[in-house]
C-alpha cells in the first residue's frame, strides 16, 4: 500500500481537514468574543499561533490513532474494525462539512454585518462650530487649539455622531444657515460658541441649537483663569454631554476632567506645534524641525508631558530626518512603560507600527484599542480605516470609511478614499452615485467632473458617455485631463483631433503628464508610419523622465512606477538597453508593504514587456489585475480600450479574457 492510500485508509487527511476548519472556526469566533471581553493586543494572535503550532501534532496523533464506531483506537486495535471504514469516512465526512458550514455561516454573517451597520441609528448628530474670537488681540491659533481640544474631549462621549474639525470649519466659513448646516452634515444639533481672553480670564459662551428647527435649547457662559483653562474645556464638555443626555461612565468623566500638563506655557508651544503639523501628510525638513523645537520646548518645561511626548513620537515618524525613526522609537517605548494603556500611548504605538514598521496589523491591534476608547474622534477611526486598507480587508475598510465620511463629509480626502474603498468592494454603481455627489459638494474642484466622466470609462465601457463628458469639459478646460480621448479619437479614424487632444494634454510647461502624452503620441504617430515625430516625442519624453527617475526613486513611495514608466519611454524611443537598465534600477528597490502598490508595479512591468515586444509575459502579470477596480479597472474598460489592444492584442489569452463575460 502506497503511503497516500495509507494516509486515506487512517483518514489522516479527513483529519488535517476536519482540524484546518476547525481552526478556522476557532478564530472566527475569537475575532468576535476576544475584543468584546476587552482581550488584550496580542491574545488573537496568539490564539492564531497555537492552532497553527498544534496542526503537526495532530496529524501525527491522526496517524497513530484511529477513528472508530467503538472510539478511539491505536492503530492495531483498530484492524479488526475495518469493514467499518467506509461508515467512519462518512462521520467524519459529515463532521467536516458541519464545521465547514458553520465557519461559512459565521463569515458571512460578519460581512452581512460590517455591510449593514450604521452607526448614526441611534447617535445624536453634532457639529461644534469653531468658536468666534472676541478678544481684542489676534488669538486665532489659541481658538483653534481650544476648539480641537472640546472636540477630543466630547470624542469620548457614547452615541455622540461627531462632526470633524475639518469639516466643521468648511461650512462654517460657506455662512450657511444653522438648519442649512444641519442639512448639509446631517446632524440633529448645532454647537456655536464664542471665545474671550481678557488678562489673565478666559470667557467661553455656548449656545445648544436644534438643527432642525434653529430653536436655541440651551445656551451658558463658562469663565476661569487661564490657570484653569483645563478645567475649563472639561466643564464644556461635560455639560454638552449633559444636555444632549449622554450618560458617562466614571473612566469617562476622569479622562475628560485629567490635566494634561500644570504649564500653560508648555501648553501654548504644543497647540504652536499642532498649528504646525495641521493638513499635512509628509513633513518638510523645516516643519520637522520647527515642530521638534517647540515639543522640546514643552518637554523641557513639564518632562512628563504625555501629549507633547506622543506627538513628538508622531511627527519623528512622518519626519526625513536622519535618525528620526529610531528616536520615535525610543519615545514610543518610554511612553509605553510610563503609560501602559493610556489611548494616546497606543496612538504613537499604533503610529509607528504604520508609519516606520509597515506592521499595519499590528497598527490595527493599537488603533482599534484607541477606538474603543475614542468612539467618535475622527483621526481614530481614519487610522483604523488606513490599516484595514493596507491589509486588503476590503469589507472592513468599507464599513470604516463610511464612518470617517460621516464625521467628516466635507473632507475631499476622506472623499477620494471613499472611492477607492467603494471601488475594493466592487460597488460600482454606487461609485458614480457618490462622485457625481461630490463634483455638487466640492464645486470648485474640477478633478471630480474628469473623474465621473473616467470612472464611466474605466469601470463600465461607457465611451459614448467618455466623448460627451469631453465635449462638456472642453469648454471649461478640462479636455486635456481625460487622458483616453486620444486613443479613442484615433480609434474612430480622427487623427488630426486626436493630435489636438494630445497638444491639450501637453500643456504649456512641460510635465510628467505631458511625457504621458508624448508616449501616447509617439505610437499612434508611429502606427500612422510617421516616424520621425514619433521619435522625437518618445525622445522629449524618455528625457523629460529619466532625468529625475533616481531622485523620485528615492524620495517617493511612487519612486519604482515613475522609473518603471521612464523605462516605458525608452522602449518606445527603441532605447532597450536603457528601459532594462532602469527596470533593473526599479528592481533593486525593496518591495511594498502595501499590496495596492506593489500591483500597480506589476501593472508597470506588464506594459514594459509589451513595449519592449513580449506580450505573453506581459499578460502574465497584468491578467491578476485587470479586472479589479481597486487596482486598475474592469474588463469592460479593456474591451474598449484600444491602447490596450495594441498592447495585449497578440495574445489570445487577452482576447479570451475580454470576450469572457466575468
Amino acid at each position: 500500500m502506497n503511503l497516500f492510500s495509507e494516509l486515506k485508509n487512517r483518514n489522516v487527511i479527513r483529519g488535517a481537514i476536519a482540524y484546518a476548519a476547525l481552526g478556522w472556526l476557532l478564530v472566527e469566533v475569537g475575532s468576535v468574543v476576544l475584543p468584546a471581553f476587552g482581550a488584550p493586543e496580542w491574545a488573537l494572535r496568539g490564539l492564531i499561533i497555537l492552532v497553527a503550532a498544534g496542526f503537526i501534532p495532530a496529524l501525527v496523533l491522526f496517524w497513530r490513532y484511529e477513528w472508530t464506531p467503538e472510539g478511539v483506537m491505536t492503530e492495531s486495535d483498530a484492524e479488526a474494525a475495518r469493514t467499518d471504514s467506509q461508515l467512519r469516512s462518512r462521520r467524519i465526512d459529515f463532521a467536516i462539512m458541519a464545521v465547514l458550514a458553520v465557519t461559512l455561516a459565521l463569515v458571512i454573517a460578519e460581512r452581512l454585518t460590517l455591510d449593514s451597520r450604521d452607526s448614526s441609528s441611534t447617535a445624536v448628530g453634532l457639529a461644534v462650530l469653531p468658536f468666534e474670537n472676541l478678544s481684542a488681540s489676534d488669538e486665532d491659533a489659541y481658538i483653534v487649539g481650544m476648539h480641537e481640544e472640546l472636540l477630543s474631549h466630547l470624542a469620548r462621549v457614547p452615541e455622540l455622531r461627531l462632526i470633524s474639525r475639518t469639516s466643521v470649519t468648511r461650512v462654517a466659513q460657506a455662512g450657511l444657515t444653522v438648519p442649512e448646516i444641519g442639512r448639509r452634515l446631517d446632524v440633529s444639533h448645532v454647537l456655536e460658541g464664542s471665545l474671550r481672553r481678557a488678562g489673565d480670564r478666559v470667557r467661553i459662551t455656548v449656545q445648544l441649537i436644534d438643527a432642525a428647527s434653529d430653536e436655541h435649547l440651551w445656551a451658558e457662559n463658562f469663565e476661569r483663569s487661564l490657570g484653569d483653562l483645563f478645567a475649563l474645556q472639561s466643564d464644556v464638555a461635560l455639560a454638552i454631554a449633559t444636555q444632549l443626555h449622554r450618560e458617562l461612565s466614571t473612566d469617562t468623566i476622569a479622562a475628560i476632567t485629567k490635566t494634561p500638563t500644570a504649564d500653560p506655557r508648555a501648553y501654548q508651544l504644543y497647540l504652536q506645534a499642532i498649528d504646525v503639523f495641521r493638513g499635512k501628510r509628509m513633513l518638510s525638513n523645516a516643519d520637522a524641525e520647527m515642530i521638534e523645537g517647540l515639543l522640546e520646548q514643552a518637554l523641557a518645561l513639564d518632562p512628563d508631558f504625555l501629549q507633547a511626548k506622543a506627538f513628538l513620537a508622531q511627527a519623528l515618524g512622518h519626519s526625513p530626518k536622519p535618525g528620526s525613526d529610531e528616536r520615535a522609537l525610543r519615545l514610543v517605548s518610554e511612553i509605553r512603560q510610563r503609560w501602559p494603556d493610556h489611548v494616546l500611548a497606543l496612538r504613537a504605538l499604533g503610529s509607528y507600527r504604520y508609519s516606520v514598521e509597515h506592521d499595519y496589523a499590528g497598527a490595527l491591534e493599537a488603533y482599534q484599542s484607541v477606538v474603543a476608547q475614542l468612539p467618535n474622534d475622527i483621526v481614530s477611526i481614519v487610522n483604523v480605516r488606513s490599516a484595514y486598507k493596507r491589509l486588503d480587508r476590503r469589507a472592513e475598510f468599507l464599513y470604516w470609511s463610511r464612518r470617517a465620511v460621516e464625521l467628516s463629509p466635507e473632507s475631499q480626502i476622506l472623499a477620494n478614499e471613499h472611492v477607492d474603498a467603494l471601488l475594493a468592494n466592487r460597488r460600482l454603481e454606487e461609485v458614480l452615485e457618490f462622485i457625481d455627489s461630490s463634483a455638487v459638494r466640492f464645486p470648485e474642484n474640477d478633478s471630480w467632473k474628469t473623474s465621473a466622466a473616467d470612472h464611466r470609462l474605466w469601470l463600465f465601457g461607457d465611451v459614448k458617455a467618455y466623448l460627451e463628458a469631453g465635449e462638456r469639459l472642453r469648454d471649461e478646460g478640462l479636455w486635456g485631463d481625460l487622458s483616453d480621448l486620444s486613443w479613442i479619437y484615433y480609434d474612430r479614424g480622427d487623427l488630426d483631433l486626436a493630435l489636438v487632444h494630445l497638444e491639450a494634454r501637453r500643456g504649456e510647461e512641460y510635465h510628467f503628464e505631458s511625457a504621458l502624452a508624448d508616449m501616447d503620441g509617439a505610437q499612434i504617430l508611429r502606427l500612422e508610419g510617421r516616424d520621425e515625430e514619433a521619435q522625437a516625442m518618445a525622445e522629449r519624453a524618455f528625457a523629460h523622465l529619466s532625468e529625475s527617475a533616481e531622485d523620485v526613486l528615492s524620495q517617493s513611495v511612487f519612486g519604482r512606477e515613475y522609473v518603471l514608466i521612464a523605462a516605458q519611454a525608452a522602449a518606445i524611443a527603441g532605447k532597450n538597453e536603457e528601459a532594462n537598465r532602469l527596470r533593473m534600477l526599479a528592481d533593486q528597490q525593496e518591495p511594498h508593504a502595501f499590496f495596492w502598490l506593489e500591483a500597480r508595479v506589476d501593472i508597470e512591468h506588464a506594459y514594459l514587456d509589451a513595449y519592449l515586444g513580449d506580450p505573453r509575459t506581459g499578460w502574465e502579470r497584468f491578467e491578476q489585475w485587470a479586472d479589479d477596480p481597486f487596482v486598475f479597472a474592469t474588463r469592460a474598460y479593456l474591451r474598449v480600450s484600444p491602447h490596450h489592444q495594441l498592447l495585449f492584442g497578440a495574445d489570445s489569452r487577452f482576447q479570451e479574457f475580454i470576450n469572457d463575460e466575468g
